[in-house]
């Protein structure tokens, strides 16, 4: 059985000098082992199929690079080692100072891959994805949007304020919590669906099913607009919506597939270590 990794595709966040020498030092670690290595920037596209049998997708920043790494490669089930060399790295397995302990643990099959479930956008035939969150929204700061929320053929409410954020599980943590939406353990198959600045005191963040791919409307979560707006997806400008267009909201049929190293911290002592969970304020 072939060794793997036996090629690598690195997305990677230029600009910052500790990247740029991550990289190299990559590159050398990479030419020692006989591994291929492809080299890309955050806007760059795919330049090989990145086939998940051999290839590894290596995401060097904070989660925006890993978010962007996810993008290219999730329909095609490549495993992504998320490596924080940014801020906060929620998403991120490891750091920058453990990688090559990290790739040696991942040779040596010391590793699982877990499938982080993705949420779609259906409209008008075309799709889009999103990891985190997708984000129906105001089109500026001096506009306002009314969403209009169903659940199959059930209404759920109407949303007037800034817009309405729809999250995965894995994005509880991202910009659904700043908005005040309840923290979800990745593995709860689920959508998150958080209002913004919502001029209503009767709608509050809502956990509901995630869909099953390829669900019709009447079997699905759907937004209709009221006013024009945009959607997002992972913060991502997708598409300008306008009054009377509605979406198709459900679980996408491709996961995110990201490696899991022994010995990490589990989820909730992530969000103690990264957001300060449970912690109780030292008394004089």
């Amino acid at each position: 059985m072939a060794r793997y990794p036996q090629a690598i595709l690195a997305v990677v966040r230029r600009g910052r000098p500790e990247v740029a020498a991550l990289v190299e030092a990559l590159k050398r670690w990479a030419s020692a082992q006989g591994v291929e290595l492809w080299t890309i920037s955050l806007d760059d596209p795919l330049p090989v199929d990145p086939d998940p049998a051999a290839f590894l997708a290596v995401s060097l920043g904070g989660d925006g690079t890993l978010l962007r790494c996810a993008r290219l490669v999730a329909e095609r089930g490549t495993p992504i080692l998320g490596v924080n060399v940014g801020s906060l790295g929620f998403l991120a397995q490891t750091g920058a100072e453990e990688l090559f302990k990290a790739l040696e643990a991942i040779q040596g099959g010391h590793y699982v891959v877990e499938e982080r479930l993705r949420v779609e956008a259906v409209f008008r035939g075309l799709t889009a994805h999103a990891l985190n969150e997708l984000t129906l929204t105001r089109l500026d700061v001096e506009s306002f949007v009314e969403v209009e929320l169903r659940w199959g053929d059930e209404p759920i409410g109407t949303y007037p304020g800034d817009g309405v954020i729809v999250a995965t599980p894995s994005g509880s943590t991202a910009y659904s919590l700043a908005a005040r939406g309840p923290v979800v353990h990745p593995a709860v198959e689920s959508l998150i669906v958080t209002p913004l600045n919502v001029h209503a005191l009767g709608l509050r963040p809502l956990v509901v099913p995630a869909p099953p791919p390829d669900a019709p409307a009447g079997r699905a979560l759907t937004a209709r607009l009221r006013a024009p707006g945009w959607l997002l997806a992972d913060g991502a400008k997708v598409w300008r919506l306008e009054p009377g267009d509605e979406l198709i909201v459900r679980r996408s049929r491709h996961p995110t597939r990201l490696v899991a190293l022994p010995g990490r911290p589990g989820f909730f002592r992530t969000l103690q270590e990264k957001l300060g969970w449970g912690l109780v304020p030292r008394r004089g």
